[in-house]
Formats: structure tokens, C-alpha cells, sequence
């Protein structure tokens, strides 16, 4: 049990106040109207957009199911939680760098490298979900075109700033997507059919003879005429062997 669930370790205690106040934030959920505060305090930096979450390219996004663009969505509030953590704690080591004058050294030093750890925790956890979104749009994209998935994101879109230009060869943006359709192949002029001759008008039931049976259709005189006047004005098998006893 050990090997494949080993128990955790624990580091030093905090102090009493602070883990008190940390344990109730992880057994209540926020409201979201915190949340959105906290959005609006810690914006993206403008020269840091990495932080942010990269958005599914205009070429692909509209010709996603409902279905897909609402999972993409949920994976997109997941990373945008990250981004918001990622700008706070970015704010916190540009003020730990601008006033280190002001704060001991030692304690400056240990203080900014929490936050680059922190930072990459959060990066780490956020290029997770940005290849797990594009692992989940690529069964919907043509092979032809799967190889996008592997090309990395840029500052703001999840397949790159040049995807347009690698999509200007084919005739339309429409056919990165795979049909979930499969279409027959006809011949001209002849429809696929599970028989070799088609029957006109009958049905499969009745208790008549087949057309096989009555001339078929290679009888040129019975082509394309039912079958009562086919026999109209032929004499009963039944009464031809009677009149010829």
C-alpha cells in the first residue's frame, strides 16, 4: 500500500492564526462574487501574458460542437482560478524586489524565492491543463491537421499565433474538422444497392410470384407492365393440361 499510495509527509506547523484561516478557505468554497474581485485586483500584466489563459483560435472555434466548446469552457475557468493566483503572487514578488531596501536581506531573499517556487507550481499546473485541452479537441480535428496540438501555445491563443498562415493550403478551414458523417462513394450513374436488380413497385411481402418468376425483367414484352397484364389473355396453366386430355 505503501509503494502505490505512500503516506504523506508533513512539514513544520504554522502558526495557530494562519492555519486556521487557511483551513477554513479550503473547507468553504468561496463565493463567486469573491472571486471576481480578486479577478479585478489582479489583472494580467500586460508584459507577463503567459499568466494568462491562451483562448481556442478564431479557424477552430466556431466549428466545435456545443458539447466540446462548453468542456473547453470548464477547462478554461479551471485555468483562469490559476491565472488569478498567478498575478497575485507576481504582484507579491514585484513588491518584494521594488523595496528591497526596506527589508532585511536574508529574509527579502527567502521571501521572493517562495514566490518563484509558487510561480512554478502554477505554471506547471497550467501548461497541464493547456495540453489536456488540446489532447481533448484533437479527436476532432482531421489527422491531416493533428499535428497542430504539438505546436506551442503563444501569449493568447491555445494553437499559436500562426495558425491562419498554416491553414492557407488547404481550400477551407472547414475541412480541419473531421465529418462525423461517413459518406458512401457512388459511381456516376449507378447507386449502391444491396441487390443487383432492383425491384420497381413490389413489395418484398406479397404473396405474389417474384418478377423471376413471371418473365422478369428481361422479358421484353413484359418491361415495365404489372404482372395481371402480363398474363392477360394467356389461357390457365390448369385448363391447357385439361383441354389436352
Amino acid at each position: 500500500m505503501n509503494i502505490t499510495q505512500p503516506v504523506t509527509e508533513y512539514g513544520p506547523p504554522l502558526q495557530k492564526d494562519v492555519a486556521e484561516s487557511l483551513t477554513r478557505l479550503y473547507q468553504h468554497e468561496p463565493p463567486p462574487k469573491v472571486i471576481e474581485n480578486l479577478k479585478d485586483k489582479y489583472q494580467i500584466p500586460d508584459n507577463c501574458k503567459y499568466l494568462g489563459t491562451p483562448k481556442v483560435n478564431q479557424e477552430i472555434w466556431p466549428l466545435l460542437s456545443a458539447k466540446m466548446r462548453q468542456h473547453d469552457c470548464m477547462l478554461q475557468h479551471q485555468q483562469n482560478q490559476i491565472t488569478i493566483a498567478a498575478a497575485s503572487n507576481a504582484k507579491l514578488a514585484e513588491t518584494l524586489f521594488s523595496t528591497k531596501m526596506q527589508i532585511d536581506p536574508t529574509l527579502r531573499q527567502e521571501m521572493l524565492k517562495s514566490t518563484m517556487e509558487t510561480a512554478t507550481i502554477l505554471a506547471s499546473i497550467s501548461n497541464d491543463i493547456t495540453k489536456k485541452r488540446k489532447a481533448d479537441i484533437r479527436p476532432n480535428l482531421n489527422p491531416n491537421f493533428a499535428t497542430l496540438c504539438s505546436t506551442p501555445s503563444s501569449e493568447t491563443l491555445l494553437f499559436g499565433d500562426n495558425l491562419s498562415e498554416s491553414l492557407k493550403a488547404s481550400r477551407s478551414t472547414a475541412q480541419i474538422m473531421r465529418s462525423s458523417v461517413t459518406k458512401t462513394s457512388f459511381t456516376r450513374g449507378h447507386r449502391f444497392g444491396p441487390y443487383k436488380n432492383s425491384f420497381q413497385g413490389g413489395n418484398l411481402n406479397s404473396h405474389n410470384p417474384s418478377p423471376r418468376m413471371r418473365g422478369g425483367f428481361n422479358n421484353r414484352f413484359s418491361r415495365g407492365r404489372p404482372w395481371r397484364s402480363q398474363v392477360r389473355g394467356r389461357p390457365n396453366f390448369i385448363q391447357q393440361n385439361h383441354m389436352q386430355k
